[in-house]
């Protein structure tokens, strides 16, 4: 057992130390043939400064952006190929002057005197500064830091070991107090910033308001620029910044603005680059103007405020017009009420908003396991021991000396920061005289049998319930539910051997599927002969106790409203690992905490009840049969668009794998299907189950023959796509024929399988 890899230490970092350390390894790109090379420029639509489709106008700056980073042309004119040409192309003229009686920053470029909330380093000695050689001159500190990271003693004392010095060297290395620029309405200022070596200038202005006022914020500037108001609902309080809300990018040489309805309180107007390199002071493109106008009385907007949008659609906004839902979606993620109400907030409305009748078929049983117990835990096994060892306790350390000192001894964590869930599992490994484990166990499901159960998610825990079903033949089945929380499902995957060894070593429910509350869940496989297990479980480990009565609600006392009563209770349990004040479910009542509670300031009303039952249905009949393109030979023919797949039942075969298919998680494919696709004409074709597919895929693409193929492409994980799908992408030659092979590094399901020819 090692370290779980959360363990990072939180520093309070300037923004300007917020690059990350480039990778000291070389990352191996296998580019098609159809691909575009560095050098050789698509048509865009697009200038050189500013993103979009791959490419862009000025044919020379864009062949010597590609020649440096060939993706600005292959996939994407992102921000950073905007940075990198202003780097090799030089800045377009761009004329800027200060408007007529505008007040001076005060700040000089370079210099970082009004920097808010990213507080100032102090300290003389050069551990303090980034200085471009290995080690530091305070010889003590230089052996703390490079004891964490030997990085900075190797090669360079950069941005990443300042940080660290500030943790581990206080004496020598401190932050100093946050600073601000005094701004009013009516003000105009002229400043600078700059960006430059992966870091950044950014320039803090604070302003308070008496009243309920409109306050727009208009802005030009010489380089592209980001401006925003930081959301701390007018306290001025840096441990509870989140986000600017709301926010909005200049581009390179223009105008633009942002209006916002502000209460009483005082607040941060932020002005930044948008990119962190590209701009040094040295380059002259550094100045900006900023305006404020204050307007008259308006209406903050709120959860369930006619001037805000759908639950269900997603916003550039927060909130959403449903008071109950937004609150309920905004407890568990913040960000719905303090950026935008987006995607993701929209995902969750759909999870948390809804409400549904369950439908019991006849002869139905409960499940013996009440709502809150653990009697059918499988071979997630009850915990036994007494001691505070054996659970998250919130503090430092536990109640066991012999206990804590092997834990600690193992993660530190656990004793310099606080003793949390990955602590107490540990010590069911490290103490099992003081956290015993029980027995697993188990109810029976038979053939034809429906069970309504309960299960529960909360303090990142869950309730995972397990049935046992044994079948002397190969049993075609198909396991289906639908519950008021959202549902996972699946059979353990032991090879139908009863032994919960066999199902962490195998450590996977194959198949598996998931569904939103109120909706279908469903699963259909064959049972080799022996005993398996059939799982059903929350797919969130927070969100859905047992019983709702107001814990992990800012509405703390339930009188309707959060107000300074609220305040006063969360206040009092500051620190501790109060199980009601934590809204945030990480174990200490702390500044996130308070930010959650801020944010729900004013009339605010809790979910009314917990939502915790769920129905299951096994059935067993029908074939086992494989499907008709589980080999090469008989690959389905397939053309651009949307195609429905399942690899139940579908054998593992193919060819292995070569090195440059391993994304850090092997090369495994296994339960593969196969497509045949003819190129109509040349381009680059995507293949994508990107949040199509209910299971882990794996993706292949091969020339030549079924005894002969030849790679062209391969996927495992694609970034930003859910349940590890997929995302290829190869280059097309017309006429020429591709075998497209669908599986799994691990599972089989069912999903759509997507091509598109560009």
């Amino acid at each position: 057992m090692t370290p779980h890899s959360h363990r990072f230490r939180s520093f309070a970092l300037p923004t300007s130390l917020l690059a990350a350390r480039p990778a000291l390894v070389a990352l191996a790109l296998v580019l098609p043939s159809a691909t575009t090379l560095a050098g050789d420029c698509p048509d865009s639509s697009h200038g050189c400064f500013a993103t979009g489709e791959p490419g862009c106008t000025d044919t020379d700056c864009c062949n010597a952006v590609c020649d440096a980073d060939p993706f600005c042309c292959n996939a994407a004119w992102d921000n950073s190929c905007v940075n990198l040409a202003f780097t090799v192309c030089g800045a377009p003229p761009c004329d800027f002057t200060c408007p007529p009686g505008a007040k001076q920053e005060g700040e000089a470029c370079g210099e970082k005197t009004n920097d808010g909330c990213n507080l100032p380093i102090l300290g003389d000695s050069s551990c303090c500064k980034e200085h471009g050689s290995p080690g530091c001159d305070d010889f003590d500190c230089e052996l703390s830091v490079c004891n964490v990271e030997p990085f900075c003693c190797d090669f360079d004392w950069d941005g990443f070991c300042v940080s660290i010095a500030l943790e581990v060297c206080p004496t020598v290395c401190s932050l100093g107090s946050a600073q601000y620029t005094p701004i009013e309405c009516g003000d105009t200022i002229c400043g600078t910033t700059w960006a430059a070596d992966n870091q950044q200038d950014t320039d803090w202005y604070e302003f308070t308001l008496t009243s309920t006022q409109e306050i727009t914020f208009s802005a030009t500037s010489t380089l592209a620029l980001r401006i925003g108001i930081v959301d701390n609902n007018g306290v001025p309080d840096c441990s509870i910044t989140s986000a600017l809300s709301p926010s909005a990018n200049i581009p390179y040489c223009s105008s633009g603005s942002i209006t916002a309805c502000l209460g009483p309180g005082t607040y941060w107007f932020v002005v930044a680059p948008v990119n962190f390199g590209g701009f040094p002071c040295s380059s002259g493109i550094n100045d900006y103007s900023i305006t404020m106008t204050c307007g008259g009385e308006c209406v903050p907007p709120t959860c369930g405020a006619s001037s805000v949008g759908s639950c269900f659609e997603a916003s550039s906004s927060p909130y959403c017009n449903d008071e109950s839902c937004c609150n309920d979606v905004c407890v568990i993620n913040p960000f719905c009420c303090d950026v935008a109400w987006d995607v993701t907030c929209v995902a969750e409305a759909k999870t948390y908003c809804v409400t549904c009748d369950l439908v019991s078929p006849p002869g139905t049983v409960a499940e013996a396991e009440p709502c809150g117990a653990d009697t059918n835990g499988g071979c997630n096994l009850p915990l036994l021991g007494d001691s505070n060892c054996c659970v998250a306790n919130g503090g430092l350390g536990c109640d066991d000396m012999t206990c804590q000192i092997a834990v600690c001894e193992f993660d530190s964590f656990c004793c310099e920061v606080f003793w949390d869930a990955i602590c107490g599992t540990y010590a069911w490994t490290l103490c099992p005289d003081v956290c015993p484990l029980g027995d697993a166990a188990f109810e029976p499901i038979a053939c034809g049998m429906s069970i309504r159960g309960t299960a529960w998610a909360e303090d990142g825990f869950k309730d995972t319930d397990w049935y046992e079903i044994t079948v002397d033949e190969i049993t075609p089945i198909t396991f289906r539910g639908t519950a008021e929380f959202p549902l996972l499902i699946g059979v353990v995957d032991t090879g139908g051997s009863a032994d919960c060894v066999a199902g962490s070593a195998f450590g996977q429910l194959n198949p598996l599927a998931l569904a939103n509350p109120c909706t279908e869940a469903s699963i259909s496989t064959c049972l080799e002969p022996g005993t398996w297990y059939l799982f059903v479980a929350p797919q969130v480990t927070f969100g859905w106790p047992c019983v709702s009565d107001g814990c992990n609600c800012p509405d703390l006392n339930a009188s309707g409203a959060v107000d300074g009563a609220d305040l006063g209770i969360l206040l009092g349990a500051w620190g501790t690992d109060d199980a009601c004040a934590n809204l945030d479910g990480e174990g200490t009542v702390s500044g996130a905490d308070l930010g959650i509670l801020l944010g729900a300031w004013g009339p605010y009303t809790c979910p009314s009840a917990s939502k915790n039952e769920y129905v299951v249905t096994l059935e067993c009949g029908g074939e086992c049969t494989g499907p008709a393109n589980d080999f090469c030979q008989d690959a389905a023919p397939i053309t651009v668009g949307s195609t429905e797949f399942s690899t139940v039942g579908a054998t593992s075969g193919g060819p292995i794998l070569p090195a440059s298919c391993d994304e850090g998680f092997d090369l495994l494919f296994v339960r593969d299907i196969w497509y045949v696709y003819t190129a109509p004409e040349s381009g680059v074709l995507t293949v994508s189950t990107c949040n199509q597919a209910q299971f882990d895929t794996r993706l292949a693409a091969y020339t030549g023959s079924c005894s002969n193929l030849n790679l062209v492409g391969c996927n495992d994980d694609a970034p930003d796509c859910f349940l590890l799908t997929s995302v290829m992408q190869f280059g097309v030659s017309q006429g020429q024929t591709y075998y497209i092979r669908v599986g799994s590094y691990a599972d089989f399901g069912a999903g759509t399988l997507t091509l598109t020819l560009e």
